[in-house]
């Protein structure tokens, strides 16, 4: 078994304090009965300084949805308008997608959710006694809960999980990040540092009982569950300092890696019937660190590119019915 270590239960931040701001003229319970936490229409992204609003984020990104068949881009849910953008994620039924904003270089992250059928867009507000903005992960479970990771004004980072006005933060842990609901939602994987390692922490929510997952000394990142719960895909860094791609199964100690470049390949996602896994790569970039989306079947053949070579392309994430990928992209003529 490649569970190695075990830890106690976390820490919940103290009663009746929310994490989540309400703000704005009109509260809602819900994202079309597909979250549970409370949303707000209104007021623009605030800048944390003076002037400093006007110093828009560099380069332009814009949020795209695409065929999983290598279709044109069927539509663009945040045009390219000066937003810093992260990986995105579906809301369970279809009908959003949430992916963490900046609008500015001073401003502060939001978590906002975008239809993918016309209405306004709507912003969850996440701050609290720490100031505390979301960075990196989202995850939603089947039941509405979300899971997100959060800096706080001294750039600690931790994930928390949210129900409603309720939250719990993961203490004890250093540098947490990128979140995943297994999904029968009673497991949550996400990232964390070990010794200058980072490593796959496993926490039973339930219970609060975690374990951390990992595979000799090297560090792993961005786990994402399979549809069916019984392996985990994940991201490896190897001696070569580049990132590859593995799959692990929980039930025993077997992984393998399904890329193996000199490039680095992230953000893998699987697709909701299990058969493939997208991701973002650097192989062949026309740029310094330009990356473009792929999809590969789930053992690591039949690779095809999905996006572009005029942009940089990264952070794809399937639509429930598998059918399209949602991914931020910039042009490689304003990426740095």
């Amino acid at each position: 078994m490649p569970l190695i270590e075990k830890r106690g239960a976390a820490r919940a931040r103290s009663a009746g304090r929310p994490l989540l701001l309400v703000r704005g003229s009109l509260i809602i319970a819900g994202i079309a009965a597909a979250t549970a936490v409370l949303l707000v229409f209104g007021r623009s992204d605030a800048a944390t300084s003076g002037d400093a609003a006007a110093a828009m984020v560099a380069p332009p990104a814009e949020l795209v949805v695409r065929s999983a068949d290598g279709g044109a881009v069927s539509f663009s849910l945040l045009s390219r308008s000066g937003y810093g953008l992260e990986r995105p994620k579906w809301s369970r039924d279809g009908e959003w997608v949430s992916v963490v904003r900046q609008q500015c270089a001073s401003c502060r992250k939001v978590l906002i959710a975008v239809p993918v059928r016309g209405a306004s867009r709507v912003r969850v507000e996440l701050g609290g006694s720490r100031e505390a903005q979301p960075s990196g992960g989202v995850s939603w479970s089947r039941s509405s809960v979300l899971a997100v990771a959060l800096v706080d004004s001294e750039g600690e980072r931790t994930v928390a999980i949210v129900r409603g006005s309720h939250v719990r933060e993961l203490r004890g842990l250093d540098d947490a990040n990128e979140p995943d609901w297994s999904p029968d939602g009673r497991r949550l994987a996400f990232t964390a540092e070990f010794d200058e390692i980072r490593r796959i922490v496993i926490e039973r929510v339930a219970t609060r009982r975690r374990e951390v997952w990992a595979h000799g000394n090297r560090s792993e990142d961005q786990p994402v569950w399979s549809p069916s719960g019984g392996r985990v895909a994940f991201t490896r860094l190897e001696p070569s300092m580049t990132w590859d791609i593995c799959v692990g199964a929980l039930a025993s100690a077997d992984v393998r890696c399904i890329t193996h470049t000199s490039s680095n390949e992230r953000d893998p996602a699987w697709s909701p019937d299990g058969r493939r896994i997208a991701f973002s790569s650097d192989a062949g970039a026309v740029a310094t660190g330009a990356r473009a989306v792929y999809v590969m079947d789930a053992d690591g053949t039949h690779l095809r590119g999905l996006s572009g070579g005029s942009f940089d392309s990264w952070g794809p994430a399937w639509s429930p019915d598998g059918t399209k990928l949602a991914f931020v992209r910039r042009p490689l003529s304003s990426a740095p």
